[in-house]
């Protein structure tokens, strides 16, 4: 079937079947290369993970409670100058700087 202009009705549902194959090949192979790809994305970020999770303290539920306490008093003090501080090692250490 031509898309020239030339399209004749007759010839809706006649497919080569080597295209069929070749369509099915090239897509089975882009599909594998993407599951790899997404494989190894996921194992490097699991590990990734792994190690920061190694390196954090665990859970502090007191300093959460005193934290929550402190807000609900009006005695929260916020340092935008510690905030940002912190967001820029934490980007620096993302990037490897």
């Amino acid at each position: 079937m031509k898309i020239n202009g030339n399209f004749d009705p007759k010839d809706i549902g006649k497919v080569n079947s080597n295209s069929v194959s070749k369509v099915k090949s090239d897509s089975s192979s882009e599909v594998s290369g993407l599951v790899a790809d997404n494989s190894s994305l996921v194992s490097q970020l699991s590990s990734k993970l792994s190690e920061i999770k190694a390196g954090q303290p665990p859970f502090d539920a007191e300093k959460v409670a005193q934290v929550k306490a402190a807000i609900a008093a009006g005695e929260f003090k916020i340092s935008p100058e510690a905030i940002a501080d912190k967001i820029i090692k934490e980007a620096r250490e993302l990037v490897g700087n």
